[in-house]
């Protein structure tokens, strides 16, 4: 057995956004996990670069719900932002996949279907397949650097692409530290989970639960990785 990691790269600086949107869309997807769970992380990488990974690692390869699209390109469409999943399996297969702005997907490495089902029945599983070809590129623009990144073999690809977008000093993908300096996304059930707060003096943060009783309160999950409970008038609900 060899080494497996995934990690999600998007062409924003808004990491709140990015946890804010994936727990809305988890929410609205009826996604079920008991209590509050951490469902991933996200960090800021390389200038204009947010790294995310989840928990579990296929969590933005699922479908959206009442969809034929993963939802990685649905999360991709609403931040309004370039996606990248890049994932190794067992040392050998590399698997690509691109979301733009706009929604579109594409994946190619372990799992592109071009080849083996063109027709495209199954295209809303980038998962399925294992056609051979090697990952590259076929939807985003890509500049010299990326394409010379995602040409490496193997783990030189997962290595290079870190470098590229998830910052020169920060841990690589296949780190057992990978996590270091990251925020930790919860997910929960609760009516207001996901909403975005601003506290006078702590900052912004998104809602991780609602807690009941008099006053009620607001446990949050601050920008700096700070997380707290509250008294819900303390926090100004944004949006």
């Amino acid at each position: 057995m060899g080494e497996s990691a995934s990690t999600i790269y998007l062409r924003t600086d808004d990491g709140p956004s990015v946890a804010a949107s994936l727990v809305a869309l988890l929410t609205e997807d009826g996604h079920t996990t008991p209590g509050r769970a951490g469902i991933g992380w996200w960090r800021a990488g390389a200038p204009g670069w947010t790294v995310l990974e989840t928990v579990p690692p296929e969590l933005l390869l699922d479908r959206t719900a009442g969809s034929r699209e993963p939802r990685l390109a649905t999360l991709a469409r609403r931040l309004g932002c370039d996606l990248v999943y890049l994932a190794i399996h067992d040392g050998a297969e590399v698997l690509l996949v691109e979301a733009d702005r706009r929604g579109r997907w594409a994946a190619t490495g372990a799992g592109d279907l071009s080849q083996r089902d063109p027709d495209r029945l199954d295209r809303d599983d980038p998962r399925a397949g294992r056609d051979g070809t090697v990952p590259r590129f076929v939807l985003l623009a890509a500049d010299e650097a990326m394409q010379a990144a995602i040409a490496r073999t193997r783990t030189g690809a997962i290595r290079a692409i870190a470098k590229l977008w998830g910052g020169a000093k920060a841990p690589l993908p296949l780190a057992p530290d990978r996590d270091a300096g990251s925020t930790p996304i919860v997910f929960s059930m609760s009516r207001g989970a996901g909403a975005r707060v601003r506290h006078a003096k702590l900052g912004e943060g998104t809602v991780v639960d609602e807690i009941g009783g008099e006053p009620p309160k607001l446990e949050v999950q601050f920008d700096d990785g700070r997380r707290m409970v509250l008294v819900a008038r303390f926090l100004e609900r944004l949006g």
